[in-house]
């Protein structure tokens, strides 16, 4: 045997082999192309056997002329293989004329005009081809056609980014180069003579075999593979068998010599069913050993079978598919995609090496979706880069498959419907998948939709029922801040005192939030909950002088960060060393300024959800509006269309009447009312409101007046109503009728009215007392001159007596006046109570009238107390005015003072109250008396139990006392009078004689001094020059300031002392003490006014160390007073 017969041999048993287990494997279009290029092939490698085994030159030259044939059509085959292992569909017409060409070829390749004759070859005996005219053209066709194939290579090399296939063409590429280099052999004469083209061809027979094995070029690997080496394990299983039951026989027939038919095959027949299980073991090893991967791949689906029935933990589920399959089937990375109920975008949900794909998603239109949800199979890579409708994948969708890395798409099914797809990428030992592997991976996809189907539906049920719970969280959390918001809100409404708002609305914000601390402050009101006092205040003081915004709240999770990023903020610093974390500021907002601010404080971060900082907000800005009620009713007019719930929350009344004069709709706070303004309810008839008739009611709604209406009562109450008309909707031609309680409000008008009244009174008696003074300073000055100027026993001295007596008690009634109006300056003497008593008692007797029996019982060793006595007659005239009010149809009323001792035990009940020996004077009547409760709030400032009254007397009373160093005791019961014990500390007893040794008048006496006397009142300033001047004093008087500085510049060393008005015509007295002060700074001041109130600047003058001489005064007080201020004393 030649080498040549030898590698003809080996190739056409390469290519007849291919091409039988090509065939047997499938029908599909790729095998049929590959079977006819192996044909071709394996009739070329039989003609060159034939040729080689030829004796004869005719069996040469058929052999010769059949191997053209199968050399051209081994090309022209080869070019349709290629494309269409290509997938190059497009290029139908090139492939019907590759079958087109090759019967031409073939048919001439029969004729003398490609091979004409042979010739033998004198060294081998082989006979060599002469050849035809038409070589070149059937040269030019095949290498035409081999050129393309391999230019067709190159292209789907480059095009593809599946490795797999690349190797494949890699190989193909290969093994065509290799056999188109045997096929240049031939032209070169010393090469005819070796058998280069078919060592070339078993070459490239190798190569593809190796590409079927490796890569699965065709889907036959299996064949190949499994069944060259099953079949040997198998026969032997079999040989084995066999060779046992012969052995069983033969022995038998030893022993037992016979050899009956029928016995020996009852012994076959129990040897084969006894060695029947020990074959099945065998067969099952063998199995094991040559089906490793089935037979892995059969438990893991057995295994995941079971378990999947009883997970329904989407994200367990899925882990243990991805590692059962990845450790099984030796698989690099795979993940599943599940569809989105929402969007219907597959999203990812578990993966195994593929960490960096994050967040991944397959739209729900992406052309692979759409392929898997129509087609059943598996859908690979190859697929993709090979079938038309996939070319035109956008770049987006194509960068997506590619980011997954997946070899197969395995679509996964449940009732139909397309729910997920398993994406699986390459083995780790870079081969193909195989059909069972496909299979495998379909069969667990199928079996395993239905369970993570099940499990994504349990998620989004657990999903479902979380977010139901948080979702009823969030109601019932809406629900506690609309509550508290409500609350609030009507707080804002009907609180009467800011304090009582502020508390409120701190209490219910807190709780809402669910914080333990915050503070809140507007203007000099300042509350707090669950922090320091000294924190709370240097907290309110460091926001209110941060630079914050003052219309926004000021929201912080954390504190401690904020500090990092500003240092050196007094909030910040104050915030991090009380260890507060979290907070949210609001200001509190009134006409475009901060009025104040609300503060809730979190110890630890918190992250501060929107509707929490809402409330906070609308809480800043609730109570911000809450000192305008009637912008607050415009506002809940404006929302009076609002759900129900807040219509219910409001604090004013709302009610809508229909056209019928029906009532349609009201809400709580109008419902309390109703009944008893109207007379109806809800769905009845109104004929009037309150005092008024409906029709006065309506007439002026179109301008959305107010009207007054009142209900009779004790007490009285009174509202204000608003109507307005319903013009669109469904309640068009109804009205809305808007009213509120201001029973109060008018209260308080009155009060402010009376307060007015009694300012009025006040400032009246003021006036009228300084008028009196001037005239009583001449009147008692002039009686004083009158009297020491006649002799004691002329009975007119008598006469001038009474005049100054009566002048007295004319100054003490401008006194009374003035108490009686709080205008009395306090002046602190040593007095006898029970002379005060006895100086008011006639002007006591007028006001308490005649039905009231006033009895004055004083004890005559009392004690003197230190006091102004002004003062002390208004609490005694306020104490007996309440008394009075008390017994409105007449009764007894009694004055008593005494002497009281006081003991540590009585001092338990009183702060105030020490130890010790006091002046007590009681005031008691017999009248209605007082509950319990009322005497609590007694000397609070406007609190009163009188239909009529300002709240003020007990109050002043209250104050004035205390001023001295005592206290008040009340003792009520209703229907047994009110006695009230005003107690005073006693002072040393006094030294009459020292007390009346006052100097006499000629210890008075002026040694020509100079007075300048500025007075503008002309009775006063005749008087007081004339005595002055009798007493031995030189004085320059003047009744304007420009007159007197006029008359200071002229008589300037003649003056030593200025005697002042300080109420002027054309100035003010003190004013004109400076000027003639910075003049003259060793000038003697002396000023005097008619005034007792502010206007006597009596408290400035005394801070100043200057004298000060209220009018009226007498002579020796007149004498005094100037000596004294001459003399510096």
């Amino acid at each position: 045997m030649t080498l040549a017969i030898a590698f003809s041999a080996v190739a056409l048993a390469c290519y007849i082999g291919l091409m039988v287990i090509t065939l047997r494997q499938s029908r599909a279009r790729l095998h049929q192309a590959f079977a006819a290029y192996l044909g071709a092939m394996t009739l070329w490698q039989l003609t060159a056997l034939v040729v080689s085994l030829a004796r004869a030159p005719g069996v040469a030259l058929v052999g010769y002329r059949l191997m053209t044939a199968g050399m051209g059509g081994q090309f022209i085959l080869y070019l349709y293989f290629i494309l269409v292992f290509l997938g190059k569909d497009r290029y139908r017409a090139l492939i019907d004329a590759c079958w087109a060409v090759f019967a031409v070829l073939g048919a001439t390749s029969l004729t003398g005009l490609v091979i004409q004759d042979v010739t033998p070859e004198s060294h081998t005996g082989l006979y060599l081809p002469i050849f035809g005219p038409l070589v070149p053209v059937v040269a030019l066709i095949a290498w035409a056609a081999l050129g393309y194939a391999m230019y067709c290579l190159i292209e789907g090399y480059r095009a593809t980014r599946y490795d797999v296939q690349r190797n494949r063409i890699r190989y193909l590429f290969m093994g065509t180069g290799v056999s188109a280099v045997g096929a240049v052999s031939n032209l070169f004469p010393l090469l005819q003579a070796y058998p280069v083209d078919v060592a070339a061809n078993v070459v490239n027979a190798l190569v593809i075999a190796y590409a079927i094995l490796r890569y699965q070029l065709l889907d036959i690997r299996v064949v190949i593979r499994k069944g060259l080496l099953y079949s040997v394990p198998t026969a032997m299983i079999g040989a084995s068998y066999f060779l046992a039951v012969y052995t069983a026989v033969t022995i038998f027939h030893l022993v037992t010599e016979y050899e009956i038919l029928m016995v020996s095959l009852l012994v076959a027949a129990i040897t084969a069913v006894a060695i029947q299980p020990l074959r099945g073991r065998v067969q099952s090893s063998i199995d094991r050993l040559f089906f490793r991967e089935r037979y892995d791949s059969s438990q893991m689906l057995q295994r995941l079978s079971g378990a999947a029935t009883s997970i329904l933990d989407l994200d367990r589920l899925t882990g243990l598919i991805l590692d059962e399959v990845t450790s099984t089937i030796h698989i690099e990375r795979a993940a599943f995609f599940l569809r989105d109920a929402r969007t219907d975008d597959m999203r990812l949900a578990a993966q195994r090496g593929l960490d960096a794909l994050g967040d991944a998603c397959l739209a729900a239109g992406h052309p692979v979706l759409r392929w898997l949800a129509s087609h059943e199979g598996v859908l690979s890579r190859h697929d993709i880069e090979m079938r038309p409708r996939f070319k035109a994948l956008w770049g987006r969708e194509r960068a997506e498959l590619e980011s997954l890395g997946a070899e197969l798409l395995i679509p996964l099914r449940a009732q139909g419907e397309l729910v997920g797809v398993f994406a699986v990428g390459p083995r780790r030992s870079e081969e193909p998948y195989s059909d069972d592997d496909r299979l495998t991976l379909a069969t667990l996809a199928n079996q395993m939709a239905i369970a993570i189907e099940n499990a994504r539906l349990y998620r989004a049920a657990q999903q479902e029922l979380a977010e139901r719970k948080r979702a009823e969280e969030e109601i019932l959390r809406r629900a506690a801040q609309q509550e508290a918001l409500n609350a609030i809100i009507a707080a804002a409404a009907a609180e009467r005192e800011l304090i009582d708002l502020l508390e409120a609305a701190l209490e219910h914000t807190l709780q809402a939030l669910g914080a333990r601390a915050g503070t809140i402050w507007v203007e000099e009101q300042h509350l707090y909950r669950g922090l320091p006092q000294e924190f709370s205040a240097a907290l309110v003081r460091a926001i209110q002088d941060a630079d914050l915004d003052v219309t926004t709240p000021t929201v912080v999770a954390d504190w401690f960060e904020i500090r990092k990023r500003r240092v050196g903020s007094p909030v910040t610093s104050l915030m991090v060393l009380s260890g507060v974390r979290a907070s949210i500021i609001a200001p509190i907002m009134a006409e475009g300024r901060r009025i104040g601010g609300l503060t809730v404080l979190s110890e630890s971060p918190r992250e501060w959800l929107e509707e929490q900082v809402a409330l906070v907000r609308t809480v800043g800005q609730q109570l911000g509006a809450a000192a305008d009620r009637l912008r607050l009713l415009a506002q809940t007019r404006e929302h009076a269309q609002q759900v129900q719930q807040i219509l219910d929350t409001v604090p004013e009344a709302v009610m809508l009447l229909g056209a019928d004069n029906r009532i349609i709709l009201a809400n709580l706070p109008a419902q309390a009312s109703l009944r008893a303004l109207t007379g109806a309810t809800v769905g009845e008839e109104v004929q009037r409101f309150g005092d008024h008739s409906l029709e006065e009611m309506l007439r002026a709604r179109d301008q959305g007046l107010w009207h007054e209406v009142s209900i009779a009562g004790s007490p009285r109450q009174v509202f204000e109503v608003a109507a307005r008309p319903v013009e669109t909707g469904p309640q068009a031609g109804s009205c809305v009728l808007v009213w509120r309680d201001v029973t109060q409000e008018r209260e308080a008008q009155q009060l402010i009215q009376q307060q007015e009244r009694l300012a009025a009174v006040g400032q009246l008696a003021a006036g009228i007392a300084h008028d009196f003074n001037n005239v009583l300073t001449a009147i008692l000055g002039y009686s004083d001159l009158l009297v020491n100027s006649l002799d004691p026993q002329n009975p007119l001295r008598r006469d001038a007596e009474e005049i100054t007596r009566a002048g007295g008690r004319a100054a003490s009634l401008t006194r009374q006046l003035l108490a009686f109006s709080r205008k009395q300056v306090l002046q602190v003497q040593v007095l006898d109570l029970n002379v005060v008593i006895t100086n008011t008692e006639k002007m006591l007797r007028r006001l308490v009238g005649e039905d009231i029996q006033l009895i004055t019982d004083m004890d005559p060793t009392l004690p003197h107390i230190r006091a102004d006595a002004g003062q002390m007659e208004q609490v005694i005239m306020n104490l007996v005015v309440n008394a009075r009010d008390a017994m409105p149809r007449g009764g007894r009323l009694v004055i008593r003072t005494g002497v009281i001792h006081v003991s540590e035990q009585d001092c338990a009940g009183s702060q105030r109250a020490r130890p010790g020996d006091y002046v007590c004077l009681s005031v008691q009547d017999s009248g209605v008396g007082m509950p319990p409760e009322a005497i609590e709030h007694l000397f609070e400032p406007f609190y009163t139990t009188k239909e009529s009254g300002t709240g003020l007397g007990l109050a002043v009373a209250y104050g004035i006392v205390h001023q001295h160093g005592g206290w008040i005791d009340v003792e009520s019961a209703q229907g047994k009078g009110t006695v009230v014990h005003i107690c005073l500390p006693p002072v040393a007893a006094v030294n009459e004689e020292e007390a009346d040794d006052e100097p006499s008048i000629l210890e008075l006496q002026g040694h020509g001094e100079g007075i300048l006397l500025v007075e503008d009142e002309s009775e006063v300033r005749r008087f007081a020059a004339r005595v002055l001047e009798e007493q031995g004093y030189r004085v320059f008087p003047a009744s304007r300031v420009d007159e007197a500085l006029r008359i200071y510049e002229a008589q300037r060393p003649d003056i030593h002392l200025i005697f002042s008005d300080v109420v002027l015509p054309d100035g003010n007295g003190l004013q004109l003490v400076d000027t003639l002060l910075a003049m003259n700074g060793g000038l003697s001041v002396l000023l005097s006014s008619g005034y007792i109130d502010h206007k006597s600047q009596v408290s400035v003058i005394r801070e100043r160390g200057q004298r000060f001489l209220q009018k009226p005064y007498t002579l020796p007080e007149l004498f005094s007073a100037v000596r004294e201020a001459i003399d510096g004393e």
